[in-house]
């Protein structure tokens, strides 16, 4: 539970240095469901912490997260264009023993010929008084079937996931 709390507080402050540098996010996966579908969000527990921003504002985020104290192994500089739009380009920083997992999409592969935008989709939402943006309804549903399928339907957390999702949104899906 302390962790947990712990990387509550952390999200809280990224997303607020986010916010100071103008940098668009999404909150996805564990951090998202226990806000949105969980009636508590400690019953939902925190791996890591992942955000999506949009290509456009990678190195920003990357950036700020340097300047937040994490660190990462991986060069935050990429200069490809195309593979932050159309792949799922991520980074993991660290600190003090949590992972915020930095993606430049939702999918393992983006359609380029699909007219398909996430952001154009997603949800605004409040967050204490920080405003925060989630994935549209049906997308949460989709990014946590691909994430169940990604790890071999071997987390059974992640099948509650899929039945809280249908239970919380099921009229707006």
């Amino acid at each position: 539970l302390t962790n947990d709390t712990r990387k509550r507080v952390v999200l809280g402050d990224v997303l607020e240095e986010f916010n100071k540098h103008r940098i668009e996010v999404l909150v996805t996966k564990g951090a998202q469901l226990g806000l949105e579908v969980y009636a508590d969000s400690y019953l939902r527990w925190m791996g890591d912490i992942d955000l999506i921003v949009r290509p456009r504002d990678w190195q920003k985020a990357c950036d700020t997260l340097l300047k937040l104290g994490f660190y990462t192994s991986m060069n935050t500089n990429l200069s490809n264009d195309w593979a932050l739009t159309h792949l799922d380009m991520h980074i993991d920083f660290f600190k003090d023993r949590m992972r915020i997992e930095l993606k430049s999409g939702a999918w393992p592969i983006d359609f380029p010929y699909f007219d398909y935008n996430l952001w154009q989709r997603a949800r605004r939402a409040k967050l204490g008084d920080k405003e925060i943006s989630y994935p549209s309804c049906e997308d949460t549903l989709l990014i946590s079937c691909v994430n169940l399928a990604r790890h071999n339907f071997s987390g059974l957390i992640w099948f509650l996931d899929i039945k809280k999702i249908i239970d919380a949104f099921g009229g707006q899906i």
